[in-house]
């Protein structure tokens, strides 16, 4: 008897093999596969579901008949180039089989998108019809100008693109290819729209100067460029939601709607084009802001565009006078103040600026010469000085002659009498800049100024809305002319005086004290239209005269205590000065009075008048009677009855007012009792600050009540003077001694203006020595003058603001409309189908649904469907057939299987059609029968119990789990038994490798049972071995176990490895030298399980070194395609001797 404790398990000698298994739990199998199929119908058998069988098992199906049984649509066939999908949704209980044909006779007509044409492409709505009109597409240009030092020499022609010559070279880049290179100017020609890209290509052994996009206009000659830097805001809005996209080229911006627009898509391609003409190199061309096309005519300088401007043409007509003067007129606009050649425009829709004609101011020469009248010898002579003597930038050649009134009667000199000051800003010339921009401090007072000027015409300005007729625009219009007055005298002082320190001082203190006077204005239906409410202290001057009144000093209040009627101030002065501060109110409300006037006690230079009663108390009144309380609105009486005892509060809003037993209402209309009416009070108090202002910056002021025409800021009278030099021509305005004098005349309005001519002083120390009848003579040479003639029109084309919108949405109407037929129901109702709202077709045998599909359907597609049925059997590895219905019913084949019809295309299935399936039992415990690597019985759950009849009673010495996936900690428990488990019981440790539990010898079962507790999410186990392992019959000689690694390995030097498992092998080896050698039967045994093995694809085993160590066993698989067996007895003939064999066995470790 062999005292080995080596053991080797193999298959074969496992009694699992042939028994019966069973599992608490297994995990299913979805591997049902086709294995074999014959049929002539369209429709299909299908078998499929969660396979929890334990092992592998084939079903069969065959159809035995088309008819009959319950009914079912076939799959619908279309006729047509339409490709949606109908579908039967139901079966009328009356259906019978038959065909029925759905045929499209009317399309309906598709929603057309909104689109906007965008320069080669198209933007179109996403939003479906008509919804898409609400799309607009608008451009803000964040571009900045840079003037260049290059102007053009010569005209361009309408239409270039292409330029020669090296007066064309303005520093442009080299093309590299037949695209417009990156770095290609961005520039623009002063005064027109476009923004080209200049670059340069090598031909002919030249260069050729490339213009994209081709001049829309004639460039003149001496036309600046403008380097174009920056991009465009471009907002794609509907109303609701904007888009908002910073781009510079078409591209830009048509690239970046397609890729994150919700409003709009491109149609069209969108290509990173840089040829010319391309989209990548061509600025965005479109203008949604107002703006001016070229002039024609005549050269204008436009700096810019009302917001607001119309359409139209702005014509300016030179009026023919040495000013400079032209007439305005628009065609919406009408006509316009006049404007003045070099002086910016402001009073229209466009700022612009005429320039002046050009001369040759090099060569200009301007000289005098005096002729005085005869005198006696005796009498001295004047010394005239002419100090300074200017040219103007509008200077042309002539001689003008000025004569003196009265002769003075003693001698002066001149010589040591200072110039005096001119303006060079009058004569047109750049007095200490380049003329290019407005001074830092010039500009930004003035734009502080229009800015509050903008505000406080918006917040005058409104929408009366009215339940008995249109809402209409109102504003109050006197509140604005005083804004409009003030702002133009600050304005017209401001361009006079800005470069004298002190004086802007004045000026800043000044407009600070009037702003905040008017500010309180600043709000329609506020206190200029109103008698304000008695208040201590309240500044006079605030408020505002009655209209029916002229004089300053009458002005309405009311008490602060309601009385029923308002009160006149009297008697107060209207002085305004920074050194004066203004009437106010006193300290303490007068004890108001019914008659006056009367003399506030607290300010006794105040005196009040009581107006009469416009409201009384218990006083009876009719309905239609009108009050005016001093709020700037008229109350009417809705409901008659007797006032109250106590006034009511008087609304400026709509509503009821109840008073006593009466109702008032509030009633359309506004009462201008209390506002301004065009007295030229305040135009004279601002006037007189501003002529302080300018006599700090050493000029004389303009306000002067002796002369009519007293003058503009060029020119101004002398009143005070006894005379003057008159021009013997009477174009010009005349002179005075000791006075700048700037040649004017007087404009289409009256007024002077300068001719931008020339200026001078003549100055004396003894003007007393003038006679009448004395001259001298301006003489002007040299100016080469090119200049406009009377009548010469300069046209400047105004284009309004407005977004561009998508256009041509259209909601159509996408009703179809199908016929419906069948074989046996014959035509059966027409089919109203709205693919925007599909709706069921409920008619005939059927209840059908239709769903659109990527290419729509035409007039003349046709669907077709039948009604079958028919019925089929079914059977499981070759068993007992069972028939049913093929349709209306799911055949359940067990172990989770289940068998269905597919309807096809009509006839679905014909007598004979069937098919063979086979479900794999993937999981199944046949799994666990024999050792394979990578298959194996699983369950999922934390438990399972298997129980196992071995079908007779066997000797088993031990019990193996192998190849398992048993996490560590988990807990195995097997028991046995002859009539029942539970006879014996053992509890092996887990091991990674295998879980053997070795049974004490002479152990005997039938019944196995194996529970796993503790596993979690499950696990699986790949072999289960019961039996009596193979024993040698004497120890090995010498056993080698070796621990074996699974790594794959990359490439070069120390290169990494990759883990893929681990496992236990080695070498048994029997050696008769080493007294191990087998004997006898033993070897015979060793060698059937090593067939065994290799018959099964060298199947794994179990190698055990020693059965008192279980936790020492592995799986392994038999390392050698052969096995050599020394006999040393000379393999003698059976009974003669025993044989005595050494043999060496090698193992390779499963890995796991």
């Amino acid at each position: 008897m062999s005292i080995s404790v080596n053991r080797i398990l193999s298959n074969k000698d496992n009694r699992v093999s042939a028994a019966t298994l069973t599992a608490s739990a297994q995990r299913a199998s979805d591997d049902v596969r086709l294995v074999a199929q014959s049929r002539q119908g369209g429709g299909r058998l299908v078998v499929s579901g969660s396979y929890t069988g334990a092992a592998d098992t084939v079903v069969d199906v065959e159809v035995v008949s088309g008819l009959g049984g319950a009914l079912m649509p076939s799959a619908p066939v279309i006729r047509g180039v339409g490709n949606g999908v109908l579908s039967i949704d139901a079966l009328d209980v009356s259906a019978v089989p038959e065909s029925l044909t759905f045929a499209l006779l009317d399309a309906g007509t598709e929603p057309v998108p909104a689109a906007l044409e965008f320069y080669g492409a198209a933007l179109v709505a996403r939003a479906t019809g008509a919804a898409g009109n609400a799309l607009s597409l608008s451009v803000t240009r964040n571009l900045t100008l840079t003037p260049m030092q290059y102007a053009t020499l010569e005209p361009i022609a309408a239409g270039t693109d292409s330029l020669e010559g090296p007066q064309w070279d303005w520093g442009q880049p080299a093309a590299t290819d037949a695209g417009i290179p990156d770095a290609a100017l961005r520039v623009q020609f002063e005064g027109f729209p476009a923004v080209h890209r200049a670059w340069k290509t090598w031909e002919g052994g030249r260069f050729v100067y490339r213009l994209d996009p081709a001049t829309a206009y004639e460039i003149p000659a001496d036309v600046r460029l403008l380097q174009v830097a920056g991009d465009y805001a471009l907002s794609l809005t509907d109303g609701v939601s904007t888009e908002v996209y910073a781009a510079v080229t078409i591209y830009d911006f048509l690239s970046q709607v397609e890729a994150r627009s919700a409003l709009a898509r491109v149609r069209g391609l969108v290509a990173r084009d840089t040829a010319p003409g391309g989209m990548a190199v061509t600025d965005i061309p479109l203008r949604t802001d107002a703006h001016a096309l070229p002039a024609t005519g005549g050269v204008v300088e436009v700096v810019e565009v009302a917001p607001t401007a119309p359409t139209e043409n702005l014509t300016l007509t030179y009026a023919g006078q040495g000013a400079g003067l032209w007439s305005v007129r628009g065609g919406v606009s009408g006509e316009l103040p006049a404007a003045v050649a070099g002086d910016l425009y402001t009073s229209g829709p466009v700022r612009f600026r005429i320039p002046l004609p050009t001369s040759n101011a090099e060569g200009a020469r301007i000289s005098s010469v005096v002729s005085l009248v005869a005198r006696e010898e005796d009498e001295g002579l004047p010394g005239l000085c002419f100090k300074p003597l200017m040219l103007g930038a509008a200077a042309k050649d002539k001689s003008i002659t000025y004569t003196y009134r009265k002769r003075p009667p003693a001698d002066c000199v001149c010589d040591d009498l200072p110039a005096l000051n001119l303006s060079g800003a009058c004569l047109g010339l750049d007095v200490g800049g380049t003329g290019m921009a407005l001074d830092a401090a010039y500009q930004t007072r003035l734009v502080q100024l229009y800015a509050w000027r903008a505000g406080f015409v918006e917040t005058n300005t409104g929408i009366k809305q009215s339940t008995s007729e249109a809402d209409r625009v109102f504003s109050d219009r006197t509140d604005i002319e005083i804004a409009d007055q003030t702002v133009r005298a600050l304005a017209s002082c401001l361009s006079e005086i800005y470069e004298d320190a002190g004086a802007l001082a004045q000026w800043d203190a000044y407009w600070a004290g009037l702003q905040t006077d008017l500010d309180r204005y600043e709000l329609l239906g506020g206190a200029p239209i109103s008698a304000p409410q008695y208040l201590p202290g309240l500044s006079i001057r605030t408020i505002q005269p009655s209209s029916s009144e002229s004089s300053i000093s009458l002005r309405y209040i009311r008490s602060s205590t309601k009385t029923g009627r308002l009160y006149r101030i009297l008697g107060v002065p209207y002085a305004y000065d920074s050194s004066s501060p203004p009437e106010s109110l006193g300290a303490t409300e007068p004890n108001w009075v019914g008659s006056g006037p009367w003399v506030d006690s607290t300010t006794p230079s105040i005196s009040y008048e009581a107006q009469p009663y416009y409201w009384k108390a218990s006083q009876a009144v009719a309905l239609g009677d009108k009050i005016d309380p001093g709020t700037g609105y008229f109350y009417v009486v809705k409901t008659a009855g007797a006032t109250g005892t106590t006034e009511p509060t008087w609304p400026t809003e709509a509503g009821d007012i109840t008073d006593g037993t009466a109702v008032w209402e509030l009633a359309e209309g506004r009462t201008r009792i209390y506002a301004w009416t065009g007295d030229d009070s305040w135009p004279r108090l601002v006037g007189s600050l501003m002529d302080h202002v300018r006599a700090l910056a050493g000029i004389v002021p303009k306000s002067n009540a002796s002369s009519a025409a007293s003058g503009g800021s060029c020119w101004r009278d002398v009143p005070d003077a006894t005379h003057w030099w008159v021009d013997e021509s009477g174009e010009y305005l005349p002179a005075f001694t000791n006075q700048p004098y700037v040649a004017s005349v007087l404009g289409c309005d009256g007024t002077p203006a300068s001719s931008q001519e020339f200026g001078f002083g003549i100055v004396t120390a003894c003007e007393h020595r003038l006679k009448d009848g004395d001259k001298f003579t301006i003489t002007i040479r040299g100016t080469g003058l090119a200049g406009y003639k009377q009548g010469d029109k300069i046209v400047i084309p105004v284009v309004a603001a407005s977004n561009a919108p998508f256009v041509g949405g259209a909601p159509g109407d996408p009703t179809q409309t199908w016929t419906v037929r069948g074989t046996v129901s014959g035509a059966l109702p027409d089919w109203s189908f709205s693919p925007a709202a599909p709706a069921q077709y409920v008619a005939g045998p059927v209840t059908a649904s239709l769903a659109p599909g990527g290419i729509p359907f035409e007039p003349g597609d046709a669907i077709d469907v039948s009604i079958e049925g028919g019925s089929l059997r079914w059977r499981r590895d070759g068993g007992a057939w069972t028939v049913g219905d093929i349709f209306g019913v799911t055949h359940a084949l067990g172990d989770g299987l289940n068998l269905a019809a597919v309807s096809g295309a009509a006839p679905s299935f014909v007598a004979g059609d069937s098919a063979s399936y086979k479900a794999v039992a993937t999981y199944g415990t046949s799994r666990m029968r024999q050792p394979r690597i990578g298959q194996g019985f699983a369950w999922s759950g934390d438990a399972v119990t298997i129980d196992v009849d071995l079908l007779a009673v066997h000797d088993v010495d031990a019990v193996l789990l192998g190849l398992h996936t048993l996490p560590a900690g988990c807990a195995v428990t097997i028991s046995g038994g002859v009539a029942a488990v539970g006879e014996w019981t053992a509890t092996p440790a887990w091991h990674a490798s295998a879980v053997l539990a070795v049974l004490p010898a002479g152990t005997a079962a039938r019944y196995l049972r194996v529970v796993v507790t503790g596993a979690g999410a499950g696990g699986s186990i790949g072999w289960l071995w019961a039996g009596v392992g193979w024993q040698p019959s004497v120890g090995a000689s010498d056993l080698t176990m070796r621990r074996q690694y699974g790594l794959a390995r990359g490439h070069g030097i120390n290169p990494a490895a990759l883990y893929r498992g681990r496992g236990t092998g080695g070498a048994w080896r029997w050696e008769l030298d080493q007294g191990g050698a087998l004997i006898g039967a033993n070897v015979d045994a060793l060698l059937a399980l090593v067939d065994h093995s290799a018959e099964q694809g060298m199947e794994p085993v179990c190698i055990v070194p020693d059965v008192r160590v279980p936790a020492r066993a592995a799986i392994a698989v038999v390392d050698a395609d052969e096995i050599v067996l020394t006999e040393h007895m000379g393999w003698q003939a059976e009974g003669v001797a025993e044989p005595m064999v050494s043999v060496e066995l090698p193992f390779r470790a499963v890995l796991a």
